[in-house]
């Protein structure tokens, strides 16, 4: 009875053994980031304001609430996606991210030329903190400042009042904003984890974006159209990929070196091999060595 109980537990163990599996592997499209782009893509914010534009204005993407682009990952998608709907249906849509705007005013003239970001105190005025030696500036003073000395003195009021700059390029100016405020974009799970007789039970995923859409015209600041679009995602995927999702991320790969870190079995130097052993394989080895040892027995 004995040899037959070890017999029939070694027989489970290289049962379970083979049945394991390796973790999965995500791709791109399987993560979080691809249904949020989905879910920005069903606004069809082009074709929902294509009765208030026309394909002949300079039309310009902007958020409401910040007076200079952002790159965070929600508004980066979320313009990005955006532009991209707009452009590729014929709109004339114009560039306003801040860092590409001071690299074509450099580029806007036949010459390039460089241009100072910030006219600044001088040190020696910006570093003091009283009003007569703010008062003393000088006008010719390009210098550059850093840390506390530049907070200072482009927070200061007389600074502001009088040094804020205006500079003329050749870029072209809008005729319409597009302006947009972000209400909701997120991701949502619903897994049904009461139904126990089953592993790997699949995962409803839903993913939503909610903006405040505006129309206004550049020229008088009057608004022509005002709505709330809704975008929504909805896909299945199993529980592994689900439980993968945080731990999901592509490597750099050296251009010399495609595949340093990539394959497992990759021969990274000489002397030294990576090799990845399934556990699946490891528990089967162990399920069957206890087998055999049991049938000794």
């Amino acid at each position: 009875m004995k040899i037959k109980s070890l017999s029939f537990y070694a027989l489970i163990i290289t049962l379970s053994g083979c049945s394991l599996q390796e973790k999965t592997t995500l791709t791109f499209e399987k993560t979080n980031a691809s249904l949020i782009q989905k879910s920005i893509q069903n606004l069809q914010v082009a074709s929902t304001l294509k009765s208030d534009l026309s394909k002949d204005e300079n039309i310009v993407i902007v958020g409401i609430e910040d007076e200079s682009t952002k790159d965070n990952g929600i508004i980066a998608i979320i313009e990005d996606q955006v532009v991209k709907d707009f452009v590729n249906k014929g709109y004339k849509v114009l560039e306003r991210d801040n860092d590409i705007i001071y690299r074509l005013i450099s580029e806007s003239d036949t010459n390039y030329t460089i241009t100072h970001k910030t006219k600044s105190f001088s040190n020696q005025h910006a570093k003091s903190a009283s009003a007569s030696s703010i008062g003393a500036v000088d006008l010719n003073d390009d210098e550059y400042l850093s840390g506390n000395s530049a907070a200072f003195a482009y927070n200061n009021y007389y600074y502001r009042k009088n040094y804020d700059q205006t500079l003329e390029t050749n870029l072209l100016a809008s005729d319409k904003l597009i302006t947009y405020r972000v209400i909701e974009c997120g991701v949502i799970y619903d897994i049904d984890y009461d139904d126990s007789m089953y592993e790997n039970v699949d995962v409803q995923r839903e993913a939503r974006t909610i903006l405040e859409i505006r129309i206004t015209n550049s020229k008088t600041g009057q608004i022509l159209y005002a709505n709330e679009l809704n975008g929504i995602a909805k896909d299945t995927i199993t529980e592994n990929e689900y439980k993968s999702l945080n731990d999901f991320g592509y490597r750099f790969y050296s251009h010399s070196l495609p595949k340093i870190y990539g394959n497992p079995n990759q021969t990274v130097s000489d002397d030294e091999v990576i090799v990845k052993k399934p556990v699946a394989v490891a528990l089967g080895i162990i399920g069957f060595v206890g087998t055999f040892i049991a049938l000794i027995l």
